[in-house]
């Protein structure tokens, strides 16, 4: 009998440990719900003060010094995207000129066309590419030579394809 009194115990030790930790689940959870609401009632007050001195009311000084911070921060993440617009499109060009200059895949002998590697078949034509010229690999991301079994580009790390 005694064993049953202290397999029940076990038991009702084990549910209330697992109740304690679902109720300290739920109060972090409360918390962090908590804890955005906050946040988020912060940003709005931001928000207001922000929008009044744009409207040429005088703040404290603390206020428009944040504020100051703000716009010059704005201005910067502003800088960094034209930035990284410019560099991408300057990539991009780069990449497309390179890909235009060099085909991928095997050049018929027939009509010139350009296959995708271990074609058999011109597309174009229907004539047997087999002897066909093969042409260097280029990595579609950057530009830059690929041997024929590379799977990344070991210059920018780009799945080759």
């Amino acid at each position: 009998m005694s064993f049953l009194n202290k397999l029940g115990e076990i038991a009702k030790t084990v549910g209330d440990k697992t109740n304690d930790a679902l109720e300290q689940g739920k109060a972090a959870i409360r918390l962090k719900t908590e804890e955005a609401n906050f946040a988020e009632q912060m940003r709005k007050i931001g928000e207001h003060y922000y929008a009044r001195r744009a409207e040429g009311l005088a703040l404290d000084e603390e206020v428009a010094e944040a504020c100051a911070a703000a716009d010059t921060s704005k201005n910067v993440m502003a800088e960094i995207r034209t930035e990284q617009q410019r560099q991408r499109a300057e990539r991009d060009a780069t990449v497309e000129a390179k890909v235009a200059r060099e085909p991928v895949g095997a050049v018929c002998g027939g009509c010139g066309a350009i296959n995708p590697p271990g074609t058999k078949f011109c597309r174009e034509c229907g004539m047997p590419v087999e002897n066909a010229i093969p042409t260097k690999r280029v990595c579609q991301n950057c530009g830059a030579e690929l041997s024929p079994d590379t799977k990344f580009c070991g210059e920018c790390g780009a799945k080759a394809e």
